[in-house]
C-alpha cells in the first residue's frame, strides 16, 4: 500500500506541466514568454486587426520577457479566460488580464499573485449637464451597470453603507450598460474606473467620471504558485518598473546609463553585482526589463495617460511620493 501510494505521488510530481525549478530554463529553451491576456478594456490590452498586441497590461509581460530572456525578447500572447485551465495545464507563463487580488483567490491551491500594479475600483460615469457631483447625487436615481459583476456588488455594498437608495439599471454587459445609459435610461453608469475611462475618452466633452471610487479592486499579475523563482522574477520585475520611476530611470537612460554614483541607481542597473545573482539572472535583469518598455510611469502615460487617448489620471496609481499607492521595495 505504502509502494503504491509512493508511486502515485512520484508519477504525479513527474507529469506536472512545468516543475517550479524549470520554468526559467523552460522560457529560455522556447525562447519566448507566454502571456495570458483578455482584450476587452483599451489601453490594457489592445489587439490591432494584424494580431499586433500592445497596451499596459502586454508591456508588464513584455518587461518580465526581457528581465528573463534579454533586451531582443518575444512573448506569445494567448487568451486566458479561466483559471481551472491555467492550474490544469500549467499554461501560459504569466497571466496579465485585470485580476482583482482578493483572499480567496490568493489562497487557492496552484495561484500567486505579483505585487499590485494598478489600484483599481467601482467609479461611476455621469453626464456634466446632468448637475451630478457626488454619490449622494444620485440617491434615488437610476444607475446602470453589468449585472452580476464586480462593480454590481461594490455599487451596491457603497450605497447600502451610505443609506443611499438607487435603482439598478442591470444589463448582461459593459456594451449594454453603456447604450443603456447614453440613451437616457438611467443618471450613472458603474463600472471599474479602468473601464469608464475609454468610455469617458470618447465622449470627453460631455461626460466625467466622479472623483469618488466606491470599492477596492487592486489588480495584479497571475503566475503558478509551484514557480517559485518565476513568481519571485515577475514580483521584482515589477518592483524594479516602480524604482525606475522613483529614481527617474527611463527606457532611454537604462539603455544609456553613464556614469551613475548612486547606490540605488547602480543595483538597479546592474552595475553593482548581487541581486541578478539572487534571483538566477543576469545582472542586467532589471535594466533590460526598463529598457525595453520604460519605467512604470513610461508605462502608464503611453497605455492608459496623457500620452494615449485614455488620458486617465494618475490617481491611486501615482507614486507615493506624488500621493498615490504605488511604492518599490528595496532592491538589496
Amino acid at each position: 500500500m505504502r509502494s503504491a501510494a509512493l508511486l502515485a505521488i512520484m508519477l504525479l510530481i513527474a507529469c506536472a506541466p512545468v516543475q517550479a525549478a524549470d520554468r526559467i530554463a523552460e522560457i529560455k529553451k522556447r525562447g519566448h514568454l507566454t502571456c495570458g491576456i483578455v482584450a476587452r478594456v483599451r489601453g490594457f490590452t489592445d489587439v490591432a486587426p494584424d494580431g499586433r498586441t500592445s497596451g499596459f497590461e502586454p508591456d508588464l509581460c513584455r518587461a518580465v520577457a526581457a528581465a528573463v530572456l534579454g533586451p531582443d525578447a518575444k512573448v506569445t500572447y494567448e487568451t486566458a479566460d479561466h483559471m481551472d485551465r491555467f492550474r490544469a495545464t500549467g499554461t501560459p507563463d504569466v497571466v496579465a488580464r485585470r485580476l482583482t487580488v482578493t483572499l480567496r483567490r490568493e489562497l487557492e491551491p496552484g495561484l500567486a499573485f505579483s505585487p499590485v500594479i494598478f489600484f483599481d475600483g467601482t467609479s461611476l460615469l455621469v453626464r456634466k449637464a446632468g448637475g451630478i457631483t457626488s454619490p449622494a447625487s444620485l440617491s434615488g436615481r437610476k444607475i446602470c451597470v453589468r449585472a452580476q459583476s464586480e462593480a454590481d456588488a461594490g455599487l451596491d455594498a457603497y450605497f447600502a453603507a451610505h443609506a443611499f437608495k438607487y435603482e439598478g439599471i442591470r444589463r448582461a454587459d459593459l456594451a449594454a450598460a453603456n447604450d443603456a445609459f447614453l440613451r437616457g435610461d438611467c443618471d450613472a453608469l458603474a463600472a471599474d474606473l479602468s473601464e469608464l475611462a475609454p468610455i469617458r475618452a470618447d465622449s470627453a466633452d460631455k461626460v466625467a467620471i466622479l472623483p469618488e471610487i466606491l470599492s477596492k479592486e487592486p489588480l495584479a499579475l497571475l503566475t503558478h504558485a509551484e514557480d517559485t523563482q518565476f513568481t519571485a522574477v515577475v514580483r521584482w520585475t515589477m518592483n524594479a518598473l516602480l524604482a525606475a520611476e522613483e529614481l527617474n530611470i527611463t527606457a532611454a537612460r537604462a539603455k544609456m546609463p553613464g556614469t551613475v554614483t548612486d547606490p540605488e541607481t547602480r543595483r538597479l542597473l546592474g552595475l553593482d553585482a548581487g541581486n541578478g545573482a539572487a534571483l538566477g539572472l543576469r545582472e542586467t535583469w532589471a535594466a533590460d526589463a526598463i529598457a525595453t518598455v520604460g519605467n512604470y510611469g513610461e508605462i502608464f502615460a503611453r497605455n492608459l495617460g496623457d500620452a494615449s487617448a485614455v488620458k486617465l489620471p494618475r490617481g491611486p496609481n501615482a507614486l507615493w511620493r506624488d500621493g498615490g499607492l504605488l511604492y518599490a521595495l528595496p532592491l538589496r
